[in-house]
């Protein structure tokens, strides 16, 4: 949890804010800002963005207990 920590620090080193973030077993870490979801590792060595809908808004993101699959909830961003 402590190389989550710092890898969120790095990535509001360049500006990305996240709203919540969430680290995976094997370490990966997936975080939101508006209505994008993004994946990065403890490294930050990348970025994946995932974007959802430009009418919604994340409200909510999580891994699933084994890592593999991101759970997350919507809002009606109008």
């Amino acid at each position: 949890m402590k190389k989550a920590i710092i890898s969120v620090l790095l990535l509001l080193s360049i500006g990305c804010i996240p709203e919540k973030f969430s680290v995976s077993i094997d370490g990966k870490i997936v975080f939101y800002r508006d209505s994008s979801i993004y994946i990065t590792d403890k490294d930050v060595s990348f970025v994946d963005e995932i974007p959802i809908s430009e009418t919604v808004k994340i409200a909510w993101v999580e891994w699933s207990p084994d890592g593999k699959q991101l759970l997350y909830v919507t809002t009606d961003s109008t």
